[in-house]
């Protein structure tokens, strides 16, 4: 009877027309320091040379495994990996993105009998160097072991699955599965898994770079901010994970507060700063969701807003949007004079 081997990890990366990114990112998989690795590549329907470049990494790692499907989205691609993987643990990677040589290695000793999730630090970068991510600031200012979200509630800003590594029990005993036709997929997908885990660890090492589109590149989905139906996905992101909150029953009032605090000072921040970018069709179809939205958040949120963010909600909630862009260019002014001045 031959034994057959389970791998301690599988990397599931989706690849979609990432042929300038894909052997960046495939390099950065195979070297790992950790070699137990099963690298399943979902080919999603790519129209340019990812696939050529998949079967040319396949033919020198006997590791990876490619998988094509007429295109379905990135969801789709994560959730056929999760049913073909056969790892102890199970990480996500995006086709044009890039993993530190000892990412696995440094997320896979820090499992153990009480811990079923681990999660390390992210940054943004592009040809010119790294960045801070916003998202992930506010989490991964220390190492913090054996933690959960009422203990730490800041775990409600690691919205994004890819740079965590998850026991296989946590996405099967808890039919864990990213919500396919929509974008911010991540949000209540990564929600889920934190709220079914009692204990998690948080690694203040980078251990995931996110790559930044630059000019002349394809903007990725975070970077287009600007269409109606990206800022309606976020929206329907933010909803599913209110409700999970009632499913769960989470009545805590910090965990509550956090939450709302998130989505005011963060998610929808993130589109309100481009209004001065907006024309008036995205205008006129954002602004009422919004203000329906924001019609049952506690007024104490916003009193805890920085000036200049607590000025463009009022002018939002009082439909003064042109008041409010005005605002907008205002604090941008600001910044890069501060920006000058301390460079």
């Amino acid at each position: 009877m031959v034994e057959t081997h389970n791998p301690k990890i599988t990397c599931i990366i989706s690849i979609y027309n990432v042929e300038k990114y894909l052997n960046e990112c495939l390099d950065s998989v195979i070297n790992q320091t950790f070699r137990d690795i099963e690298i399943i590549c979902i080919n999603d329907g790519s129209t340019d040379n990812s696939l050529k470049i998949l079967r040319k990494y396949g033919e020198l790692d006997n590791r990876i495994k490619i998988h094509n499907q007429k295109n379905s989205g990135l969801s789709a691609s994560r959730n056929r990996g999760i049913r073909l993987s056969k790892g102890e643990c199970i990480a996500f990677l995006d086709g044009d993105d890039v993993l530190p040589l000892n990412a696995y290695e440094l997320l896979y000793a820090e499992l153990n009998d009480d811990v079923d999730l681990v999660m390390g630090d992210m940054c943004r970068f592009d040809s010119k160097g790294t960045y801070v991510s916003g998202l992930h600031q506010y989490l991964f200012k220390k190492t913090i072991k054996n933690t959960n979200l009422k203990r730490t509630p800041e775990l409600i800003y690691n919205t994004t699955s890819t740079n965590m590594l998850f026991k296989r029990i946590i996405i099967t005993n808890n039919d864990l599965y990213f919500p396919e036709s929509m974008l911010y997929e991540d949000i209540p997908f990564t929600f889920k898994a934190i709220f079914n885990t009692t204990n998690i660890t948080i690694l203040n090492e980078i251990t995931y770079y996110w790559r930044l589109r630059e000019i002349n590149d394809k903007p990725s989905i975070s970077q287009q901010r600007l269409k109606v139906e990206n800022f309606k996905d976020r929206l329907k992101a933010i909803k599913m994970v209110d409700q999970l909150y009632e499913e769960y029953g989470i009545d805590d009032y910090e965990l509550i507060y956090n939450k709302n605090f998130k989505w005011v000072n963060f998610d929808f921040k993130l589109f309100i700063n481009k209004f001065d970018e907006a024309d008036a069709n995205y205008i006129k179809s954002v602004v009422p969701l919004i203000n329906e939205y924001l019609e049952n958040v506690p007024s104490e949120i916003f009193s805890n807003l920085k000036l200049f963010d607590k000025i463009k909600y009022k002018c939002i909630r009082k439909n003064h949007v042109k008041l409010a862009v005005i605002a907008l260019k205002i604090e941008k002014k600001l910044l890069n004079v501060k920006n000058v001045i301390t460079s």
